[in-house]
């Protein structure tokens, strides 16, 4: 009695053991595809957000003012070109040598 008790446990444990591992398994594979469509997702917006950073930096090149644009500390974030050119001019005028930090193209010379 105690035998055929002892047998059906072990088999119950060998049944709870591969049904675990296959249950862990399926879930590695789950996981394995979220993480496949989560990259394709984050390539996705990568290149939303390029392609928004390049509409916005050609229509605020295009300004025929000068706009300069300061951070929440009163730092320099973005200078369009007609403010660099205009600081390009006073400090050829003026003889003055003008470092503009936010500037893409060249140091005012």
């Amino acid at each position: 009695m105690w035998t055929a008790l002892t047998i059906l446990f072990c088999l119950g444990l060998v049944f709870v053991h591969f049904w675990w591992k296959r249950r862990y398994e399926g879930g590695r594979a789950e996981l394995r595809e979220q993480k496949k469509q989560n990259a394709a997702l984050q390539e996705q917006q990568q290149h939303a957000l390029a392609q928004a950073q390049a509409e916005q930096q050609a229509s605020f090149n295009s300004m025929v003012e000068g706009v300069l644009l300061l951070d929440d500390h009163e730092r320099v974030r973005l200078v369009n070109q007609a403010l660099e050119q205009l600081f390009v001019r006073k400090a050829r005028c003026s003889g003055l040598n003008w470092n503009c930090p936010a500037s893409t193209t060249a140091v005012c010379r």
